[in-house]
């Protein structure tokens, strides 16, 4: 915590038991099948209050909104601004949004029937869930409010379901313009906010995690890109060192080692090459043993050796002629399976690696087996 200068009393807290192990979910949720499905259920709604809610990030800051709709008619809408996106997420606005929802129902003189239309499935679920995971105490804020509100109007019924985002659905098309709003602007007067949203919320710790991960990624790429590596790095991969990682670990995800450590021999030119070994005083001469015309570098060996040239006409059959250079071949997913049957024909590595595993077809192209 002093690493990142975190104060705990800010941060949120988890409960390890929410409720009752008998404890069941008052709101409804409804099922769906479907966009269409969706959209036919939102179309034929007859409840006599509809909420919609939604949850938003607008230049580094997050908001959330709640837009309530009476017999079809639009008649208030709440807003929040939760803070800076480096402390709260997208996912809190919209699980804040039905507690907005239900503070706009609160006013409300009669109220029996409500439909709750939330366009975040993960939000749908946490209505009914007793797990005690991150930010839960945003829905045990949110059962609180309905338990009131029941008490006032034995009769409410409230169904949440799924409104696809950005299809025209005017609730939708609200409560996505006044979470925007929010996030870009602030709440609304705090008077009229639920008492407990009146004053800052924890920090979310899963906006926490993201922020020191993306700090300490930048931390890094700025580290190397000072490393006299930098430049000899690139040659191989262009791009930050953590994306570069990072693709690595894609491509390769379900490779054999010997594959794996090809790969990285060739990407990093430290390599069984006569060029590499020269440099590092091994042998006496960097050129090439099968043509002696030039150093055998990396770039030598897969695009301009002739003694290899059968075998590269048959990789260039396969990857196609654009794909011939050193950053697609030793970069992509396509590249893998051609590239190591064009080791295996040259017989170039054998002695170290022996012969490569042939490639299945979708290893090449998805990198898993």
């Amino acid at each position: 915590m002093n690493t990142y200068n975190l104060n705990p009393k800010k941060m949120e807290k988890r409960q390890a038991v929410r409720k009752h192990a008998d404890w069941e979910s008052e709101i409804r949720i409804q099922q769906w099948e479907g966009k269409e499905d969706a959209l036919k259920q939102i179309e034929e709604d007859d409840a006599e209050h509809q909420l919609f809610t939604d949850g938003s990030g607008i230049e580094g800051m997050v908001g959330s909104a709640a837009v309530l709709y009476r017999e079809g008619v639009k008649i208030s809408s709440l807003r929040m601004q939760l803070g800076k996106e480096t402390e709260h997420e997208v996912f809190e606005g919209e699980l804040v949004g039905p507690s907005l929802g239900l503070e706009l129902l609160r006013k409300e003189r009669n109220v029996s029937t409500v439909s709750l239309w939330i366009d975040n499935t993960a939000a749908i679920s946490a209505t009914g869930s007793v797990a005690s995971g991150p930010l839960h105490y945003l829905m045990d804020h949110f059962h609180s409010l309905y338990s009131r509100l029941k008490r006032h109007h034995p009769n409410l019924v409230i169904t949440v379901g799924w409104v696809p985002g950005h299809e025209g659905v005017e609730g939708n098309e609200a409560a996505d313009e006044e979470a925007k709003e929010a996030a870009a602007h602030g709440s609304s007067p705090k008077q009229l906010l639920p008492h407990t949203f009146r004053k800052s919320l924890p920090m979310s710790s899963s906006a926490a995690r993201k922020t020191f991960a993306k700090h300490l990624n930048k931390t890094r790429d700025d580290m190397f890109c000072q490393s006299p590596r930098f430049t000899r790095f690139q040659k191989a991969a262009k791009g930050e060192a953590t994306t570069v990682a990072r693709k690595f670990q894609t491509i390769t995800k379900g490779l054999a080692k010997p594959h794996i450590s090809v790969l990285v021999h060739l990407r990093t030119g430290h390599c069984y090459l006569y060029a590499h070994l020269h440099r590092i005083g091994k042998i006496d001469t960097p050129d090439c043993p099968a043509c002696k015309r030039e150093p055998e570098t990396v770039y030598h060996f897969l695009l301009q050796c002739p003694a290899h040239r059968r075998a590269r006409a048959r990789l260039r059959a396969e990857v196609g002629s654009r794909n011939m250079n050193t950053e697609k071949l030793l970069n992509s997913k396509d590249s893998l399976r051609p590239l190591f049957q064009f080791i295996n024909d040259t017989g170039r590595f054998r002695n170290t690696f022996g012969t490569l595993p042939p490639l299945a077809d979708d290893e090449g192209e998805d990198g898993t087996h």
